[in-house]
């Protein structure tokens, strides 16, 4: 496990309207635009090695309960793992509940006395391709909320480092290499810190967290 730098694809002033996002025309069109980065990166020298899937399920508290919102998530990247982030009020990420779970922790929530049922209507799932490139990990796939489409997603991980201010000047040149468009998008958890930091994964599902709750906030 490296460093992670997620973000959406922006479309710029030519991106359809939610829609016309929700017609087959234009979900093919975001596809093949997905298709278009992925031979981008074969261009440059990267090789295809897998596919990956990332899944995010709000967890709501039932009747009566004073408790927030818990998103379960998980990534095949760690297979093992669940993980669970409750922000709350919080807009720090270090201040938000959060918790690295055994699989199937996810199963027993929905059990506990206190109860918290699944909103299945806001699940995102994102599934694509991972691809190579010397010390990098990159993975480009498709949004979509249940069943409908909402975006195309990019990782990028330098893999040699843990160390978030180590791996940055890296992640800096391959982002402008590939994908300078997106160099203003650096995610909070990536800004320079006063001291070095550990990265963790949990700092990798919440940049994919904040981009499913920009996109479920978007007009249908």
């Amino acid at each position: 496990m490296g460093v992670a730098w997620v973000f959406e694809i922006e479309q710029g002033s030519n991106q359809p309207s939610a829609k016309e996002v929700k017609s087959s025309f234009f979900t093919f069109f975001f596809s093949f635009f997905a298709f278009q980065i992925e031979r981008t990166l074969e261009a440059g020298g990267a090789e295809t090695v897998g596919t990956y899937l990332v899944d995010c399920i709000p967890y709501t508290p039932r009747e009566k309960m004073t408790s927030n919102v818990n998103y379960i998530m998980h990534h095949s990247n760690f297979p093992q793992s669940t993980f669970s982030i409750a922000p709350g009020d919080k807009t720090n990420f270090k201040e938000m509940a959060r918790a690295i779970c055994d699989k199937g922790f996810d199963l027993i929530i929905k059990n506990m006395s206190s109860g918290f049922e699944p909103d299945n209507a806001a699940k995102f799932a994102i599934s694509g391709t991972e691809y190579r490139f010397n010390d990098f990990s990159v993975r480009v796939g498709s949004a979509l909320q249940v069943s409908t489409f909402k975006g195309v997603v990019v990782e990028v991980e330098y893999e040699p480092l843990f160390v978030t201010t180590q791996a940055l000047m890296m992640l800096n040149d391959f982002m402008k290499h590939f994908f300078s468009k997106h160099m203003n998008s650096k995610p909070d958890v990536l800004e320079d810190k006063p001291k070095p930091e550990t990265y963790s994964p949990m700092d990798t599902m919440y940049q994919y967290l904040k981009i499913f709750n920009a996109m479920r906030k978007r007009a249908n």
